[in-house]
């Protein structure tokens, strides 16, 4: 420090010599106050500055977050997210597929609001992968709206978002330029609208995780119906964990997978409440009895909102089709008063089509102002054109693309092109959505039997429609009251299958070999087998083709599984035969027919028989369990039995089997007509009887 001092020293005494003189001169103050300005100027100076560069830095931020929610939100306009928020009603979801149930109003799994449980997976430490599926109008997208509606809303802590629409043309370019990744969480909607995912799911599903891999965790939605089984439903990520892992845990990431819930029974009453005063009983009454009479369809929030507005008019809706066509001829008639109805029905059918034909060409379900100007051109229909965009039939997404308000509305118009006529319907892939409406317009009072007979004849194969699988109830307790159940009447409630009875005449095909007859059902997808024993009088004889309870299975000569029919099976292949005049030449009437249907303690039989015989056979070893009652839509009734299982030996009950086999009955059936072909209809199977050499039935 003293050195510090001396060496200092002389300038101190410099300092001190000219403060002095200056304090001794007359131009002292004149300095004092010219420094005095100067630095009063140079502070202002610094002070606007400092404000400009403020000012700048804001605008930069406020610049730089618009450009960060633009590639975030690009997709999506601020009334969309205000229009999702505005009586959003939240539903439920499971880890169950909802659609298992034989009622959707009707839940039994373990529920929570969504959002409560979207909350907790994407709240947990370790990355999270969320695959959302619901049926077509469940909410989807809604939800996904709320979700980022609900964060924006949030003053802190609110997590960063991103939400893509995969059915979008490029899609995965918006995903990759998305910026801080691995600080957001990536919102993606609508795995059954990408074009790609169309063709091929699989290698879709690879490539967009590949590029979301980066992102902190990822939320995916998807119509349950665009995975064809539960099997086909992914469960890795394929993403693989490069973070050290706890013992059993696997090596790459899982989806987890959530269900949507339609809303059951106390949310729609809730509902219907909220939406109808209770002194207008009359509207209460129908609007209960629409949801009780369109079941599952009425536990879709996008088609409960229609409740309401149904129960005030004098329509009445049974099927799904009628909802949809209420629904649209609502929008129509809000409409009117800028195009007449007819042009604008025209309009939007011709919009539907050319989307979806060129779906794949243009990589999304949208299209351009120009394209929607030419197509009005087309369909000689003369409309301002921002009166079309600015309405409730399409929304414009940020690159000036518009689609339909809501992809269902788009399916209802393309069918009922279809319907109307439009061959070119036939030319691709149709949707699960377009089968259901396609059958329910069939189930619906405005279809016309004899157009639907004549559309059927046509070629399906590049649509997928058939065959159509169909959930019938297993049986699991062989008693009286599951065999009622099991006969009901098709004909009028339609419980038994989606497809229309009436139509079965148009894909349903008999073919005759010797004494060998099958059945082909297109669209349930069954093929049938029967061995005719109407010319074999003495029925010792006929026993050669009879078999046992317990050999009921076998294999043809191209390893296709055959199997004994179950009760439902049987009635269909009766249905088929009857309405074709060959019912009683093919099934004899005498016999009985062994059926697959068991509750292991019990073995089920049936004999066919004419209305004309009005008396159920009574068999000794045999309990009747239920005698069919004459109809006047069929010339036949089926008589039920059954026996102890265990009581059964070989050779003891005299019955014999019809064999089906569950496929692709349209192919099977341009095979078999092949006049070249030579496939055998032998069916291996051991059969015991008392004669030495066994025959093929």
């Amino acid at each position: 420090m003293n050195q510090l001092i001396e060496h200092l020293e002389p300038w101190l005494m410099i300092a001190v010599d000219w403060y002095h003189t200056l304090s001794n001169s007359s131009w002292w103050p004149m300095v004092v106050a010219v420094f005095g300005l100067l630095g009063t100027l140079f502070g202002a100076v610094r002070g606007v500055t400092a404000v400009k560069q403020y000012r700048f830095k804001k605008q930069a931020a406020k610049a730089h977050a618009f450009q960060d929610e633009e590639a975030r939100l690009k997709w999506f306009q601020p009334q969309d997210f205000l229009a999702a928020a505005q009586d959003y009603l939240e539903p439920y979801c499971s880890n169950v597929d909802p659609s298992d149930r034989e009622d959707l109003r009707n839940t039994v799994a373990v529920r929570e609001p969504v959002l409560a449980a979207l909350d907790r997976e994407l709240d947990a430490e370790d990355n999270r992968h969320i695959l959302v599926l619901g049926d077509s109008g469940m909410g989807k997208t809604t939800l996904m709206l709320n979700l980022v509606s609900r964060e924006q809303r949030r003053r802190t802590s609110a997590r960063r978002l991103a939400l893509i629409p995969l059915g979008e043309p490029g899609a995965l370019d918006a995903i990759r330029a998305i910026p801080a990744q691995r600080e957001t969480i990536l919102l993606l909607d609508a795995l059954d609208e990408d074009p790609r995912a169309i063709e091929d799911a699989s290698a879709r599903m690879s490539e967009i995780m590949t590029a979301a891999s980066a992102f902190k965790k990822v939320v995916m939605t998807c119509r349950t119906q665009f995975f064809a089984s539960d099997s086909e439903i992914p469960q890795q990520t394929g993403l693989k964990r490069l973070a050290a892992r706890r013992a059993g845990e696997p090596v790459g990431y899982q989806w987890r997978t959530v269900y949507l819930e339609p809303f059951d029974r106390k949310q729609i009453d809730s509902y219907v409440r909220n939406a109808i005063p209770w002194w207008k009983l009359d509207q209460r009454r129908k609007a209960r009895r629409i949801v009780a009479d369109v079941s599952d369809l009425a536990a879709r929030p996008m088609l409960t909102a229609l409740i309401p507005e149904l129960a005030k008019s004098d329509r009445e809706a049974h099927t799904l089709w009628d909802l949809y066509a209420f629904m649209v001829e609502q929008w129509i008639d809000r409409e009117s008063s800028w195009i007449a109805q007819d042009a604008l029905r025209k309009l939007s059918k011709a919009i539907a089509v050319e989307i979806v034909l060129q779906r794949k060409a243009r990589g999304g379900e949208r299209v351009s102002k120009a394209q929607l100007t030419q197509l009005a051109e087309e369909q000689n229909v003369l409309i301002e054109t921002w009166k079309l965009t600015s309405r409730s039939l399409l929304n414009r997404d940020a690159d000036g693309l518009f689609k339909f308000a809501h992809r269902s509305i788009l399916e209802y118009f393309f069918v009922e092109s279809f319907i109307q006529g439009d061959k070119r319907c036939l030319n691709v892939k149709w949707t699960d959505m377009m089968c259901d409406l396609f059958l329910s317009w069939g189930m619906s009072t405005q279809a016309d039997d004899a157009s639907a007979l004549h559309l059927l004849e046509m070629d399906f194969r590049e649509t997928g429609l058939f065959p159509i699988v169909d959930r019938h109830e297993p049986s699991t307790r062989i008693d009286a009251i599951w065999a009622k159940k099991a006969l009901s009447d098709r004909d009028t409630t339609a419980r038994r299958s989606k497809f229309p009875n009436s139509w079965r005449i148009a894909v349903a095909h008999v073919i005759r070999r010797m004494t060998v007859l099958r059945a082909y059902d297109f669209a349930d997808g069954l093929v049938w087998q029967i061995q005719d024993t109407h010319e074999i009088l003495d029925r010792d004889e006929r026993w050669i083709y009879h078999c046992d309870r317990f050999s009921l299975r076998g294999v043809d000569a191209k390893k296709r599984e055959w199997a004994v029919v179950d009760l439902y099976e049987l009635e269909l292949l009766c249905d088929i035969l009857d309405k074709r005049d060959i019912l009683f030449a093919a099934i004899d009437q005498r016999e009985l027919y062994w059926l697959s249907d068991t509750d292991g303690v019990y073995s089920t039989l049936a004999r066919v028989r004419t209305n004309e015989n009005s008396q159920a056979e009574i068999f000794s070893e045999l309990e009747l369990l239920h005698s069919g009652k004459t109809s006047a839509n069929r010339t036949y009734v089926i008589d039920v039995y059954r026996v102890v299982t265990k009581s059964l030996t070989v050779g003891k009950i005299r019955a014999m089997s019809v064999l089906a086999h569950h496929g692709d009955a349209a192919a099977m059936h341009a095979a078999d007509t092949d006049a070249i072909a030579t496939t055998s209809w032998d069916i291996a199977r051991g059969l015991r009887t008392p004669v030495s050499k066994e025959r093929l039935a």
